[in-house]
């Protein structure tokens, strides 16, 4: 019932979210075009039509932020009561394997994106300038970082629904049948929608972001 009502609230408040937010990014003064030199965004150097404006947001409002963080702390507690139901002590590793997840997201990620010490969608942006020093822009796309932050994310949302998936094969009934179904409307579904809606508004997206390109590239498929 707590995760329910939990994401009653965010999709409500997802609702009433205008998409036509205010215009927050100040103009670039000159000290900020040495910050997106060709060195470190060469996506803006590189001749594709890329709308640096704005339309796109210097800081996210706390708004979104609390949406986002909310819809991320309800998808690690579903996934936890997933794995709870197989073993209690799994539900303890995953949220171990959860947090660590942020953690590696915010040295590998959070340190080189435009985001840093601001609040991203996520609010990891701010969090990490508490934990970490500023890294190279131009790190932001490398596939290494890119590579490892995609397998814990990706890993951490799959697993409660490969142990779901075992579950019902080992005791098929709608109880367990529900409980799978469950993690997928709440801990899955509402980060894909949260995300295509907020990317849209990202500086770093248009900066140069391999998971925002690829999402740009699928909607024009």
């Amino acid at each position: 019932m707590v995760l329910l009502s939990l994401l009653i609230i965010s999709f409500l408040a997802l609702l009433n979210y205008n998409r036509n937010l205010p215009e927050k990014l100040k103009k670039f003064q000159e000290a900020t075009k040495e910050t997106f030199n060709k060195e470190n965004f060469p996506l803006v150097h590189s001749g594709v039509d890329m709308d640096i404006s704005s339309s796109k947001l210097e800081s996210y409002p706390m708004k979104i932020v609390c949406i986002s963080a909310s819809l991320t702390i309800i998808s690690y507690l579903a996934g936890a009561s997933i794995l709870y139901f197989f073993h209690p002590l799994l539900s303890v590793f995953y949220l171990i394997l959860a947090a660590l997840t942020l953690v590696v997201s915010m040295k590998l990620r959070c340190t080189h994106c435009y985001y840093f010490g601001k609040y991203c969608n996520f609010g990891l942006g701010k969090l990490a300038q508490n934990f970490f020093s500023k890294g190279e822009p131009r790190e932001f796309r490398n596939p290494k970082k890119v590579g490892i932050t995609a397998i814990l994310s990706f890993g951490t949302m799959l697993i409660p629904v490969f142990i779901g998936l075992l579950i019902l094969v080992t005791d098929m009934n709608l109880s367990n049948l529900g409980l799978l179904f469950g993690y997928i409307l709440i801990g899955i579904t509402p980060n894909f929608l949260v995300r295509g809606k907020f990317c849209d508004e990202c500086m770093q997206g248009q900066l140069g972001c391999p998971s925002y390109e690829r999402m740009i590239k699928s909607r024009d498929t």
